[in-house]
Formats: structure tokens, C-alpha cells, sequence
């Protein structure tokens, strides 16, 4: 009986760890796109802008690289929000550490490609590590920064076509 209780103590505090790693993460890495014409239309799901041709390139060291993993909810990087007016993609920006601007290109058809590049905030506060994006810039003009007054409320960019 003292053996079990030995072993029991042993176990018990050699399980135990000072590591003071996080034990969450924060990731803040999306945008909202509305892709519409000149006369405000929506053209999202469009017969030139159908979202089965949508591909999202990450620029990674040089390389850029299409966005495709079977174990995410959503391999492809985005999804389609359709329960938004009008409806629009919900985008996973690339958010590489390596990168100090991240880049993502967003391929709409075989003719139409969108940069944006973003600037993250990343750091370790309360146990939790967190990248949460700061600015976002489409084809290198500023569209979105955290500091103005609606940058607090959401991250929506339109692109007009």
C-alpha cells in the first residue's frame, strides 16, 4: 500500500510543469470581401465570379503557394457568407510569422487577381498567444487600419470589378 501511494505521489508531480507555455491562442487573421461592379452589384457566385474558381495563393519565402488543406473546415481558405446582404467570402489572410507582410492573393477567375497584404500584432499575454491583424492593404492602398473608428467593429473590404 505505501508502493501505490509512492507511485500515486510520483505521478501525480511529474506530471506537474513550471513551463509557463500558453495554454490558448488568438487568431485574428480575416477579412470580409464584397466583390461588386461599378453600379454597386454583387458579383460574388457571378457567372465570371463563381466561387468554385476562387483560388488563394499564401506568399511564403518567395513562394507562393496554393491554399488547399483537407483537414480545415475550410481547405480553400474562405468560405461563401451567404447570411450577409449581399452576400460575400470570409477570407483566412495569410498570417506567416516568417513574413513580416504577409501577402495573399486572391485569384477570382483566369484574368482578375487581388494582393492584400496585412500587418499582425503578435505577442503572449495571460497564458494565451495571440496574431491579431492591424492593418490591411489592397493592392498596396491602405483599405482597413484597427485604429480608425469602424476598424474596432469589423474587417470589410469591397473590391469593385
Amino acid at each position: 500500500m505505501k508502493n501505490l501511494i509512492v507511485m500515486i505521489f510520483l505521478v501525480l508531480f511529474s506530471s506537474c510543469s513550471n513551463d509557463d507555455k500558453p495554454t490558448a491562442a488568438n487568431l485574428d487573421a480575416s477579412v470580409s470581401i464584397y466583390l461588386k461592379d461599378l453600379e454597386n452589384k454583387n458579383l460574388i457566385n457571378t457567372s465570371n465570379f463563381l466561387s468554385e474558381n476562387y483560388r488563394i495563393y499564401h506568399l511564403i519565402d518567395g513562394v507562393s503557394t496554393e491554399v488547399y488543406d483537407t483537414n480545415m473546415d475550410n481547405p480553400r481558405g474562405f468560405f461563401i457568407n451567404y447570411e450577409t446582404s449581399p452576400i460575400c467570402m470570409a477570407l483566412t489572410l495569410n498570417h506567416s510569422e516568417n513574413e513580416q507582410f504577409p501577402i495573399t492573393y486572391v485569384k477570382w477567375n483566369e484574368t482578375d487577381t487581388d494582393t492584400l497584404k496585412a500587418q499582425f500584432d503578435r505577442g503572449s499575454e495571460n497564458n494565451v498567444d495571440y496574431v491579431v491583424c492591424q492593418k490591411l492593404w489592397l493592392n498596396d492602398e491602405l483599405v482597413w487600419d484597427v485604429t480608425t473608428p469602424d476598424g474596432i467593429t469589423g474587417r470589410e473590404i469591397t473590391i469593385v470589378k
